[in-house]
């Protein structure tokens, strides 16, 4: 295979690694969104009615035993049914267990950090990079690979910001 074969191949991949990294991260932070929720509903409840004392009233009173329960049995059963594992710990191991599998091709997923993302001007190509490993492969063919990688996004942003200029031009006014 020729190396802009090879280099493709790669380019697919990142994507489709980096749309997977995406979706586990916005999934990792509406489950962490509703467990906090859940845990102050919880802890609200147990403080009404263990600190405070219950109401006096007894449908009000009721409602907050209720309450407690609802949320001290969603949280065991967020725990329990695996729920936790699968939105919260794997999506932060997912870079780790990619690069577990990736080893065998010299090439290993990097997540980039916030301020290497706001540094790039490649917003499309950011949040995770593709790095090939020197062992298999010889320098000129990684540097063949950034510069591949690096003229992909360059083209594909200015390709949008084009798009993007027409829908706002075709947009009609209000």
């Amino acid at each position: 295979s020729s190396p802009q074969q090879i280099y493709l191949n790669l380019l697919i991949l990142e994507a489709s690694l980096r749309s997977q990294y995406l979706s586990l991260t916005l999934r990792r932070r509406k489950y962490t969104f509703f467990a906090l929720l859940l845990c102050i509903w919880t802890l609200n409840f147990g403080y009404q009615i263990f600190v405070w004392g219950p109401s006096p009233y007894y449908y009000i009173s009721l409602l907050q035993k209720l309450a407690l329960g609802a949320g001290i049995a969603t949280l065991g059963l967020f725990w329990l049914s695996g729920l936790y594992r699968k939105t919260m710990v794997f999506p932060r191991k997912f870079v780790g267990n990619t690069n577990k599998g990736l080893r065998q091709f010299n090439i290993k997923l990097v997540a980039l950090s916030q301020a290497e993302e706001e540094e790039s001007l490649q917003p499309s190509g950011s949040h995770v990079k593709l790095v090939i490993l020197p062992k298999g492969f010889s320098p000129t063919f990684r540097e063949g690979w950034e510069v591949f990688r690096n003229d992909y996004w360059w083209k594909e942003n200015e390709r949008r910001a084009k798009l993007r200029q027409q829908l706002k031009k075709n947009r009609p006014s209000r």
